[in-house]
């Protein structure tokens, strides 16, 4: 039998000890390699974290942004938005912000961006002086929607007039600002570690001006049928415009119904029908006014458009602030349609029948036929658009704005013209055309977004 020599104890004893100590070493490099890659994830974790967070508050704030901009939107209805751009608010300053931080959009932000990321609104710390914003839409500290806050600004946009304070075309900027409050940071500045996740958002906005229409009588169409009974009734345009304007696209078939509409008065008539000289003299003030009105506002072309005043109708329907359906009839004091300090629109899909003693203000719209009488005042205008019969009876009613009359006939294709509208105009019933109440009744009509976008520094560098 071969004998095997195992060697000295010693030599195994120092054989094991080296072999334990290369597995020690073995396990410590493993452990500092599993401890790095665990520390990489949890940083990588972290991080994930932290700008999924961050993702998250910049949508909240873009949605409290953009449902800023839907309540400001709805609120700067009736409001007089050339005094706005004027309007002067003192905000505390929590920043030291020099011109070279508010950056070129200075004018439209609500507050520099500086104090947006950085001040925690909801506790601010002392402010460091103060600062004069025009056309603020919010108060200074913002406005608290949800979890959030927003800001909001108007301003003039560039239309040549060179008066970032004055509007000369109708059309706005709107800027709001939404923020949402972040995680804690390590690093303080400005008084705390709480940063907001800032989203900016621009609108160019246009106030609506199709329905400007300056007489205080109008009539849209091929074809109309006219009766004046009596002798007490007045229509009062101005100087530039007819006391009864017809409007069609066809100057030739216009010319048409302005000499039915003429040949329904009689001579002692034609004084009750005051405004701008027509073609038979000035008095009585009839006219086609297609070219003078679109020439004064290209908008008011759409109101020769049977397909516009067709939507028009369901628009004013969907923001109206009472709706009647079917047959209604409204009387006496109880028949409050709005007052001169708080207009509203009042939809009535059907037959409307006034009587007694009332009054009313805002946008009138009537699909059916409106029977007019008793002594019932109304401040705006009038829409009669669908049916386009009128008959004004009673006394002692005054119309002051104007009325708008028009026949939509549909077939079974759904598609649209103008038909013949009805007129009769009898009693102690008065038209009077007034400019302020038209601009005022306009008001109620939501503004036109022209322009949305998100404002990021590639945009506005600011």
């Amino acid at each position: 039998m071969e004998n095997v020599n195992l060697g000295h104890p010693e030599t195994r004893a120092s054989n094991a000890r080296s072999e334990r100590g290369s597995a020690l070493l073995m396990v410590m490099i493993i452990s500092f390699i599993l401890m790095v890659l665990v520390l990489g994830l949890t940083f990588s974790a972290l991080a994930e974290f932290s700008m999924s967070n961050e993702y998250e508050c910049h949508v909240k704030a873009l949605m409290t942004a953009d449902s800023g901009y839907a309540i400001i939107k709805n609120e700067l209805r009736k409001q007089d938005l050339n005094e706005l751009l004027k309007q002067t608010t003192m905000i505390n300053q929590y920043i030291a912000v020099g011109p070279e931080q508010l950056g070129a959009y200075s004018y439209r932000d609500a507050r520099p961006l500086l104090e947006l990321r950085n001040i925690d609104f909801d506790n601010p710390p002392s402010p460091v002086g103060s600062r004069q914003v025009t056309g603020l839409l919010t108060p200074g500290d913002g406005r608290l929607i949800g979890e959030g806050r927003f800001f909001a600004r108007i301003s003039d946009n560039n239309d040549g007039d060179g008066d970032l304070l004055n509007d000369s075309d109708s059309v706005y900027y709107i800027r709001v600002i939404g923020i949402q409050r972040e995680l804690p940071g390590e690093i303080p500045s400005y008084g705390g570690t709480v940063k907001n996740a800032v989203a900016v958002i621009e609108t160019m906005v246009k106030k609506d001006s199709t329905l400007n229409i300056t007489t205080p009588l109008v009539l849209v169409g091929p074809e109309t049928d006219t009766v004046f009974d009596g002798n007490s009734f007045d229509v009062v345009g101005d100087e530039n415009f007819a006391a009864i304007g017809i409007l069609y696209h066809d100057l030739g078939i216009a010319g048409n119904v302005a000499q039915t509409v003429y040949d329904s008065l009689s001579s002692n008539q034609f004084d009750n029908v005051i405004g701008a000289e027509g073609p038979w003299g000035e008095e009585p003030s009839i006219r086609v006014e297609t070219e003078n009105l679109v020439s004064q506002n290209p908008d008011a072309a759409n109101l020769m458009d049977p397909y516009f005043l067709a939507a028009l109708v369901r628009k004013l329907g969907a923001i109206a602030d009472v709706r009647y359906t079917g047959d209604t009839h409204l009387s006496g004091g109880g028949a409050i349609l709005g007052t001169p300090e708080n207009p509203q629109i009042t939809w009535v899909d059907g037959n409307l029948a006034l009587t007694g003693s009332g009054k009313g203000a805002g946008i009138l719209v009537v699909t059916g036929r409106l029977d007019y009488n008793g002594a019932f005042d109304y401040d705006g205008m009038i829409f009669v658009i669908g049916e386009g019969t009128v008959d004004m009876g009673g006394v002692n009613k005054n119309i002051t704005g104007g009325m708008l009359v028009a026949a939509l006939e549909e077939d079974e294709m759904g598609e649209y013209t103008l038909g013949q509208t009805y007129l009769r105009l009898s009693g102690n019933s008065n038209f009077i055309y007034d400019t302020g109440v038209i601009d005022q009744t306009n008001g109620l009509i939501p503004l036109q977004t022209i322009l949305w976008r998100e404002i990021t520094p590639d945009i506005d560098p600011s």
